[in-house]
């Protein structure tokens, strides 16, 4: 079990997203040829979750004209923990220190004017 819960990690801090979600798919079956079922569902829900804050943030940008999420947004707490952890996962890449901030997650959060510093 052990051995499973630390690959699902690993599989979390790899790259999952792309424009036709084929990294997903990689990943999954990846996963599956390592026999861990559960690193496969793992790294689907991660991506899926990503997806959906992503889409969550561009929802607010059209709302307030930025991508300046409050830490604690009362209307989506969620969405607040979410940019704070795409800043973070970035300055450790940028630190080069693991991350699960990939090229193309920058490069989509750089295209909507994504703020990686608010201090």
């Amino acid at each position: 079990i052990g051995r499973e819960a630390g690959r699902a990690d690993q599989l979390q801090d790899q790259d999952y997203e792309d424009e036709d979600g084929e990294e997903d798919i990689a990943d999954e079956e990846e996963a599956l040829a390592d026999g861990s079922v559960q690193a496969a569902e793992n790294a689907r829900n991660h991506a899926s979750r990503w997806r959906t804050r992503y889409e969550e943030l561009l929802q607010y940008r059209e709302e307030f004209g930025d991508c300046l999420v409050p830490q604690r947004y009362r209307r989506n707490p969620e969405l607040g923990t979410w940019v704070r952890t795409q800043r973070r996962h970035y300055k450790l890449k940028i630190d080069g220190k693991p991350s699960s901030m990939t090229k193309d997650r920058e490069k989509k959060l750089n295209d909507i004017g994504f703020t990686w510093s608010v201090r």
